[in-house]
């Protein structure tokens, strides 16, 4: 999904705000709590350590391997109500996605896109446990401009052409809550502060996985429909995000694509 702009409508800053605290801050913070709580519980200053082997100590963190970060942020996005607000598509909506889905590989777009009705919020997005979906916001079709559709199309079927990986290997930066705990027993205020530093670092490392991930379904979308119209569309919906124009958002999107800066320039005082 896009990031959302600074200075958003009311709606849109609520629906945000919401949003990525259910997707992205609660399920890094239940983790570390699951993590380091676990880790307490099997380490020497707890009443269980003498029932557990040293490999149990170890390998008991194993169940980050299934990606239960991704586990938690899809619960996150049935919370948000975004799936909830699911609505269905009028015959004009089908023909305007039907439009702007023209000519991408067929392979990469999910159909039918699940329209969703969330007032004045810009919202497009690929999202789901298992088959990934697109949903895109009735407020973004019905107002986008039908290269600004196109491009948000194109950018969400890179997502999904891309595929996923069946686990989050940032998951596995948790099993470092065993030997910290192990180390730290002695001394629960530092465990306390080894796990807010834990977590900050995380959602850093988090969130720049999904900037390159941004980054390779940019490339891909331009690729598809030309790097430039592309650059145009997508500049154009962060423009109506009300990022203001010199925003490093904006202008690291279009870098990452390997638009010189002029063009670059050119596209942002357009």
């Amino acid at each position: 999904m896009l990031a959302a702009g600074r200075a958003m409508s009311p709606d849109a800053r609520r629906f945000y705000r919401r949003y990525y605290l259910l997707t992205r801050f609660l399920p890094a913070y239940i983790l570390a709590l699951l993590s380091y709580t676990v880790a307490w519980l099997l380490g020497p200053r707890s009443p269980l350590f003498g029932l557990w082997s040293g490999g149990t100590f170890i390998g008991a963190g194993a169940f980050v391997f299934v990606g239960l970060s991704q586990i938690l942020a899809w619960l996150g996005f049935q919370l948000s109500g975004v799936p909830a607000a699911r609505v269905p598509p009028t015959e004009e909506d089908d023909a305007m996605v039907r439009e702007a889905a023209a000519g991408l590989p067929g392979a990469a777009v999910v159909g039918p896109v699940a329209l969703v009705e969330l007032g004045a919020v810009p919202y497009a997005a690929t999202g789901g446990m298992i088959a990934q979906q697109l949903w895109l916001s009735t407020h973004t079709l019905r107002t986008a401009p039908p290269h600004v559709l196109r491009a948000l199309l194109a950018h969400e079927a890179g997502h999904l052409a891309a595929g996923r990986l069946g686990c989050a290997w940032q998951d596995l930066t948790w099993l470092l809550a065993y030997p910290v705990v192990y180390v730290l027993s002695a001394v629960p205020l530092l465990i306390l502060l080894a796990l807010a530093l834990h977590v900050s670092l995380w959602l850093r490392l988090d969130y720049a996985l999904r900037l390159r991930r941004e980054a390779s379904a940019d490339r891909w979308a331009g690729a598809v429909i030309g790097r430039r119209t592309y650059a145009e569309g997508i500049e154009r919906y962060l423009r109506d995000l009300d990022v203001s124009a010199g925003a490093p958002l904006r202008r690291t999107r279009l870098a990452a694509m390997g638009l010189a800066k002029g063009e670059i320039d050119e596209i942002l005082g357009g």
